[in-house]
């Protein structure tokens, strides 16, 4: 279905509010196709799960005949900038360091530009779900990453979280060694060895 093709209802709009009205309990976008094939709705469901849409979302396809890749979304990613060529050895580094890890693409340089050849133009890796971009400096700057910029990681895994620094710390260091501080159980505060720095918190269950 192309972008902003109208979504046909064969159910009224008071039949689907009774199916399904957007309350607490129709979160994804399963439950809410789901109530919307029940109450008799068609709606494009390749074009929801893409867009990974909720429950509020899909009534808003019922009420405003517009499919969800007609909208505007934005997100918010992480971006690496690496000196010396070291952005596809960290992207490697952090996902042999995670559990649920993942490099999705790598773009490279071609010959002849004023790049290096093969450097990384665009890099993209997956850590537990969230995805990460980066790429290679063209030139070396003076500056360089810094502390006042974490990636925090939370988990609610206590071997996890005892494990991970461990991983991400050699030949990096620790600004916070792992401990309990008070205000969090078990938390450390490490720079790797890339100069990325990382806080890792054991969650509350």
């Amino acid at each position: 279905m192309p972008p902003g093709r109208p979504v046909t209802p064969v159910a009224s709009r008071h039949q689907w509010h009774q199916v399904a009205p957007a309350s607490p309990q129709v979160r994804h976008v399963a439950q809410a196709l789901a109530a919307a094939n029940r109450a008799g709705l068609k709606v494009d469901w390749n074009a929801a799960c893409a867009n990974d849409l909720a429950g509020r979302d899909i009534v808003d396809v019922v009420n405003t005949g517009v499919t969800p890749k007609a909208r505007v979304r934005a997100r918010v990613t992480p971006f690496l900038l690496f000196q010396d060529g070291r952005a596809e050895e960290a992207m490697n580094f952090y996902v042999r360091a995670f559990p649920d890890a993942r490099i999705v693409s790598i773009e490279r340089h071609a010959a002849g530009g004023t790049d290096a050849a093969g450097a990384v133009r665009l890099g993209i890796f997956e850590l537990l779900g969230q995805r990460i971009m980066c790429a290679d400096g063209a030139v070396r700057h003076e500056f360089d990453f810094t502390p006042s910029m974490s990636l925090f990681v939370e988990s609610t895994s206590e071997a996890e979280m005892k494990s991970l620094p461990d991983r991400l710390s050699p030949e990096g260091k620790f600004l916070t060694p792992p401990g309990d501080y008070g205000f969090w159980k078990r938390f450390a505060w490490l720079q790797d060895r890339h100069g990325v720095t990382w806080q890792v918190n054991l969650a509350h269950p």
